[in-house]
């Protein structure tokens, strides 16, 4: 779910087709016709799954497109026309209430709270669109994430990575009281969890801190609350498609996995989290996806 692989970029243009003027591309199956400066959604090559750009160059003859990434990725950019589509309403965020109408969250018996439909779906067809509650970057709070690294960089966290600390400190920095409800209610294995070796190490690090690192006092944080924040992260977050990002849905956090799911997804508009019926879905289903996409 992130975008880890190496990148190889696709095959590129001459430099003399370059310098033509581009005109719409179009073939005779009447396929979009895509310009310079068109919003699309294109196959990033490193997963599968489509992703928001802009056309950057169009060689028509060998259909092909050079898009470039939302992200400033600049891997795999060159992409064929049967690996772009149009943007449309179904990858814009729904509001949760029109969300609530397709989806409810119910408890089973054996996996706990899980996703069901509220009415039939064909496949292919969009289940719902949501907008993360959090995108965790380091650009959020760049101070921050460097104190983070120079500690694990002296002696490594123990979940090998700073990633679900740097989440859960900037939820609280980040977002209302709502919000971080919201994240403190997700799964964790065990909710009354004391704060461990490396949330203790982390605070008492950041005493001698500028507040500016934190953007608020230390005494101001609870060390259990900061824990149960990091296990949220740690078992509900998916890696955002940029370097050691996290991000965070409310329903979607709710799906559990499977090797054979009921639904898949792809990213749209501005994070949003696009999850499509995989098989003919009928009401009360149960929604499930891969963590391996």
């Amino acid at each position: 779910m992130t975008k880890d692989v190496d990148p190889a970029e696709g095959v590129a243009l001459k430099p003399e087709e370059k310098s033509k003027d581009v005109t719409p591309a179009e073939d005779e199956s009447m396929e979009p016709r895509w310009k310079v400066g068109d919003r699309v959604f294109a196959v990033w090559a490193g997963n599968s799954c489509f992703y928001v750009s802009t056309v950057a160059e169009v060689d028509a003859k060998n259909r092909k497109l050079v898009v470039t990434w939302d992200d400033a990725d600049m891997s795999h950019r060159t992409v064929s026309f049967d690996q772009v589509k149009e943007p449309a309403d179904d990858t814009i965020a729904w509001s949760y209430s029109r969300i609530d109408k397709r989806v409810t969250v119910r408890d089973s018996t054996a996996k706990g709270r899980c996703l069901f439909t509220n009415e039939a779906c064909e496949p292919g067809k969009v289940v719902f669109v949501e907008k993360p509650l959090l995108v965790a970057l380091p650009a959020l709070a760049p101070k921050l994430w460097e104190k983070l690294q120079q500690l694990h960089e002296a002696q490594p966290l123990n979940l090998g990575t700073i990633t679900f600390h740097f989440a859960a400190m900037i939820t609280l920095t980040q977002l209302d009281a709502a919000s971080v409800g919201v994240i403190m209610d997700k799964y964790v294995p065990d909710p009354d969890e004391e704060p461990n070796e490396d949330v203790t190490r982390i605070l008492s690090s950041m005493k001698d801190s500028p507040e500016e690192v934190l953007k608020c006092k230390v005494e101001d944080l609870c060390p259990k609350k900061l824990q149960r924040l990091v296990s949220a992260w740690r078992y509900n977050s998916f890696g955002h498609h940029k370097e050691d990002g996290l991000v965070l849905y409310n329903r979607i956090s709710m799906c559990s996995h499977s090797c054979d799911p009921t639904c898949c997804w792809s990213y749209g508009e501005e994070d949003a989290f696009v999850l499509r019926a995989r098989v003919a879905l009928s009401d009360s289903d149960e929604l499930t996806i891969s963590y391996l996409q």
